[in-house]
């Protein structure tokens, strides 16, 4: 009988049909059923539909968050990355509802009421940690490493060229216009802006260049997989 459990949960979360179909109530009682059950295989799928949906905004992010702490102790990584995911998102979505200011030109905070007081603060420490994961990156460039086709006497320069370009690029509009916790743009728009600025294709070794944004990209990636690390609250 678990085996067939198991294959007909695994099936139903493979349909794109269905899973497009489903709720955030039923995608919930998915990720407790295959939790419960062990069924990593059908956790994963229904992780990843769930995940997509948050990213372009087609569902809303408390039920979301709601479901991965619910299964907080299980450690098991498709959940850490629902968590990281929601979270993430209901951070840039609650910085965008900010709108009203007092005075003196403070924000007054508005949170979902759905949320208890341990997950407002971890909202808020999830904040306060990404803000000063960009406050940190904007002062202090990736590493540049020195390809093996790059003279050393050469990378001298085109270490210094990347720190000019990258300090540079980060105080420029486009980097500016966003919000200061949104990592993942923050890096996906520096990047962009690099791999187009011209003084860092005329002063960088083309493939210290290339290595240079490949590790932003690098960067951006392990970000992304670590976004639940900054949701922990406070220790």
């Amino acid at each position: 009988m678990a085996g067939w459990v198991a294959e007909a949960i695994l099936n139903a979360a493979n349909s794109t049909t269905l899973m497009d179909a489903c709720s955030s109530a039923t995608l919930s009682l998915f990720v407790d059923i295959a939790v419960e059950h062990d069924y990593h295989a059908a956790l994963k799928l229904v992780v990843d539909k769930w995940c997509h949906r948050l990213v372009v905004k087609s569902t809303p992010s408390v039920p979301a968050i709601q479901a991965a702490d619910r299964h907080e102790e299980s450690r098991m990584d498709d959940l850490k990355r629902l968590k990281g995911i929601a979270y993430y998102v209901h951070v840039q979505d609650m910085l965008d509802r900010q709108t009203d200011h007092a005075i003196t030109g403070a924000t007054h905070l508005r949170t979902d009421p759905k949320l208890n007081n341990g997950q407002v603060m971890r909202l808020l420490a999830g904040y306060w940690s990404l803000v000063s994961l960009w406050e940190r990156l904007r002062l202090n460039p990736i590493p540049l490493s020195q390809a093996s086709a790059c003279p050393p006497d050469m990378h001298e320069k085109c270490v210094s060229t990347w720190s000019r370009r990258w300090t540079a690029a980060v105080g420029w509009k486009r980097i500016l216009g966003h919000n200061s916790a949104d990592i993942l743009t923050l890096l996906d728009t520096l990047k962009d802006q690099l791999s187009n600025d011209d003084d860092l294709k005329s002063g960088l070794h083309c493939d210290c260049r290339t290595g240079g944004l490949d590790g932003i990209k690098k960067f951006t990636e392990k970000s992304k997989e670590g976004l639940a690390d900054h949701f922990t609250g406070c220790l």
